[in-house]
């Protein structure tokens, strides 16, 4: 995106990861605007969303990717705290944060060379139902259903929508995961 000339928004819950990567983006194009937002999408819906809003108050919005994910493995049977968490970041702050976004990028002008996109990072745990991950695989297929229903409604208002099912990757979400590790080479 930043090499296309968007400005650019992103958030997480470290304040220095977000610095580093608002740095390396400008690098990539310094005639941008970067901003970056701290929040913790997996506690309190409203607020957070509210929040995040708030902060991309006044900005054009032209690309939303929801990629912000928790994954717990625990049994069902078993839910601790932390399967709420997952909920919550998972389904329910950006369902909020959807409802509130989406209809600004549907009402902006477009053209054929002005289109909107919407992209939901889903998982390939949609499709794979391993134990302990019933709750995680359900999250994630709520994400990419969303996705693919609102394709059709979008495309009228000139948005492209995209759901991602990606396997497993090297990142901090997988560091947290401890009774499993990954895979060499992923």
């Amino acid at each position: 995106a930043a090499k296309l000339g968007f400005n650019v928004a992103i958030l997480g819950q470290n304040e220095e990861r977000l610095t580093k990567t608002a740095t390396a983006i400008n690098e990539i194009n310094s005639q941008i605007l970067i901003k970056t937002i701290v929040a913790d999408l997996s506690g309190d819906a409203v607020k957070v969303t509210e929040q995040i809003v708030h902060q991309l108050e006044g900005l054009d919005i032209s690309i939303l990717y929801f990629n912000a994910g928790y994954g717990v493995m625990e049994l069902a049977s078993s839910p601790s705290e932390a399967t709420l968490r997952q909920f919550r970041s998972n389904i329910v702050t950006h369902q909020y944060l959807f409802q509130e976004l989406y209809p600004k990028l549907a009402a902006r002008k477009t053209d054929a060379s002005r289109r909107g996109g919407v992209l939901f990072t889903a998982s390939v745990g949609a499709f794979i139902y391993p134990p302990v991950m019933a709750v995680y695989g359900a999250t994630k297929v709520y994400l990419g259903h969303l996705g693919e229903c609102l394709a059709t409604e979008a495309d009228s208002f000139g948005i492209d929508v995209v759901s991602l099912y990606p396997g497993g990757t090297a990142t901090r979400f997988s560091d947290r995961i401890t009774n499993v590790s990954m895979p060499k080479g992923i």
